[in-house]
């Protein structure tokens, strides 16, 4: 698959709880095709009042030794968690994907994903958490 820098992903959710922490991240399907170690991300958000911001997120899909970061045998997965957020608006929220390589296109990225995972007490990034 080819993924070129105009062709913009967009993700669209809605929140109505703000009370609560979520894990925001993206998964990243790939194959030995992809031509570079890391890819860089164009991240941009859209809240529901329509103020937009935009974040640059570079991730290792390669280590050194070309070993691939993910799992998998031929197409490889990733899940990369970008943040933990407490929404502050009630409404529709969208997070597009931008791929910001210095090449226009890209060969290898199969596809692309975001979770959103709503946060519980009983663990934080797999460390559990003590009661109090």
């Amino acid at each position: 698959m080819r993924w070129s820098a105009n062709n913009i992903l967009p993700f669209e959710f809605d929140i109505q709880d703000t009370n609560n922490i979520y894990y925001l991240g993206f998964c990243i399907r790939y194959t030995n095709a992809y031509p570079d170690a890391n890819i860089y991300l164009f991240v941009h958000s859209t809240f529901p009042d329509g103020e937009k911001a935009c974040d640059t997120v570079s991730v290792d899909l390669f280590y050194p030794d070309g070993t691939p970061t993910g799992t998998g045998k031929h197409t490889k997965e990733l899940n990369v968690n970008i943040s933990q957020v407490k929404f502050p608006l009630k409404g529709k929220y969208t997070i597009s994907l931008e791929q910001a390589n210095r090449r226009n296109t890209v060969e290898g990225i199969t596809s692309m994903g975001i979770y959103l995972i709503k946060h519980t007490n009983k663990e934080i990034y797999g460390n559990k958490k003590e009661n109090q």
